[in-house]
């Protein structure tokens, strides 16, 4: 039978995957996969050469990076086939459903990032008014950290509609295609109040 899923992906030991840079990658985008199909899923990364000077990391461990695949919470592939030479048709979205928006965070964006603490990528935790770039101790792209965005409800959806068009050179290369997933991750992480139930 089809099935609709998508992947999420992890990279070991912790410490290390501040410096894993993926430049592409099929991971969180959702994809169909018909009945006795198999497709060629590729990903280029690089490994930033500034974690040999990292005194956290001390001796340079191997490098795991392995992903984890699931079926799709919603159960509709993405239109989002970029890499196929198509294009997405734009629909507006609807008020931010804060819980839904909590649950594709869990889903789509907490194998690098948390609330509370930082992992692959920064904390996001107080995002709102937040100025891009300035969690401390976190190793942040030139990019990024140059950009000078503060984070609201415009400067969060170019984001997440397309990371590398709204800063050219950052690391960040996972988009959330769908105007309504994005307006309901962006109220859970900007902690809007939440919609009626859509």
């Amino acid at each position: 039978q089809p099935i609709v899923g998508h992947a999420t992906y992890n990279v070991t030991p912790d410490l290390a995957g501040r410096y894993f840079n993926k430049i592409q990658c099929f991971c969180f985008s959702e994809e169909l996969l018909g009945p006795h199909q198999r497709v060629d899923m590729p990903v280029t990364f690089y490994v930033d050469p500034a974690m040999a000077a990292d005194k956290d990391i001390g001796d340079l461990p191997p490098i795991t990076l392995s992903y984890t695949f699931f079926r799709s919470v919603s159960g509709q592939a993405s239109q989002d086939l970029a890499r196929f030479g198509t294009k997405t048709v734009a629909v507006a979205a609807g008020p931010g459903d804060r819980a839904h928006g909590a649950e594709l965070f869990q889903a789509r964006c907490s194998a690098c990032h948390a609330l509370d603490h930082d992992k692959v990528g920064p904390h996001l935790a107080g995002l709102a008014g937040r100025k891009a770039g300035s969690v401390e101790g976190f190793v942040y792209s030139p990019a990024l950290a140059a950009s000078g965005r503060v984070w609201n409800r415009d400067t969060l959806d170019g984001w997440l509609t397309d990371p590398r068009s709204a800063v050219p050179g950052t690391r960040m290369i996972i988009s959330v295609p769908d105007p309504q997933d994005r307006a309901d991750i962006e109220t859970y992480l900007l902690g809007e109040p939440a919609s009626a139930s859509r």
